[in-house]
Formats: C-alpha cells, sequence, structure tokens
C-alpha cells in the first residue's frame, strides 16, 4: 500500500443501546459505576421505539441528571423509588431541580395575582374564551376568532361572537 494514501479508518457505526447508555451513565454516577450503567439500561429498555422521540427524551434527562443542585432526582432513580419506565414519562417540571422547581412555582403565584383564575380554567375546559363580556346581553359565554383584516402591518382583529344572544363584534 502506498504510503501517500490515507488509511480508511475503521467505523464502527455506534448502536441506539450504546449511544443511550453512553449518554446516561455519566450523569448519574453516585453510588458505582456499575449501578449506573445498569439503570441506563433500565432507562434504555423503557424509552419509545421512535428514535427521535427517544433522542428527545434522553437530552432531557442528561440535562436534568447532570445538573448539580439534582441529587435527590439522582438518588431516587439509582435506589429504585422512581422506576424506568416513571421517568421516562416524567415532565421536564417535574425532572427540574428543587430550587428551580420552587422558583416556578413563585413564579406562576405571582402572575396569577389578581386574576379570576377559575375563569380561566372554565374557559380552557369549555373552550370559551375567558374575559370576553358581550356589550348587548353580558354574558360571558363567547368565542372569538382572529383575523388579519387591515393590513399587514397592524395588529389582528379579534371578531367575537355571543353564544347566547348572537351578537357579533370586534376588538381590536
Amino acid at each position: 500500500m502506498n504510503d501517500a494514501e490515507p488509511q480508511q479508518k475503521k467505523q464502527r457505526v455506534e448502536s441506539r443501546e450504546d449511544r443511550i447508555t453512553r449518554a446516561l451513565t455519566p450523569t448519574m454516577y453516585m453510588t458505582s459505576p456499575a449501578d449506573s450503567r445498569l439503570r441506563s439500561k433500565e432507562i434504555l429498555a423503557a424509552l419509545p421505539k421512535d428514535d427521535e422521540e427517544a433522542a428527545d427524551i434522553v437530552a432531557m434527562l442528561t440535562f436534568h441528571l447532570s445538573d448539580p443542585k439534582n441529587g435527590l432526582l439522582r438518588a431516587k432513580i439509582l435506589d429504585g423509588g422512581i422506576t424506568a419506565e416513571q421517568l421516562v414519562r416524567m415532565k421536564e417540571a417535574e425532572l427540574a431541580n428543587p430550587e428551580l422547581q420552587d422558583a416556578r412555582r413563585a413564579h406562576a403565584e405571582e402572575s396569577s395575582k389578581g386574576k379570576d383564575i377559575t375563569e380561566l380554567r372554565k374557559a380552557f375546559s369549555t373552550g370559551r374564551a375567558a374575559g370576553l363580556v358581550c356589550p348587548a346581553c353580558h354574558s360571558r359565554d363567547a368565542n372569538y376568532t382572529v383575523k388579519q383584516l387591515r393590513s399587514g402591518d397592524e395588529p389582528m382583529t379579534k371578531v367575537c361572537y355571543c353564544n347566547k344572544c348572537g351578537v357579533q363584534w370586534q376588538e381590536h
């Protein structure tokens, strides 16, 4: 073989299992590497078969498990307090470290002060618009759509409809 010719490097194709185990194992080191690898394999088995969805979950887990303030989550995983099936189904808010969870909770409480949350919950559950009051009958049973009625540099127009009396009105 000519020395001038570049030698072809053998590239090992890494399996899905290897990639995921490699990503998760270092983030969970607390007791022993063997325990971490075992938990990583359990998590691998619980992941969805869809590679994109699994990749999103692994990225989220890796981020939260590598957070130095999230030792409690790592400990619960390693001691079996959280099963692999539960872990892969957890929402990002549940995976966050306790300090971040408290900050998010405080922000939600602060931003909801002075607002009628029951009205918003009712609106979400019924599909009706919260905060709309019919100018004719003063009913709160109204829906709306948003349309661009004016030029593109003008704001959208909210076209409202009262479900009780049928009146239509616009808000800009």
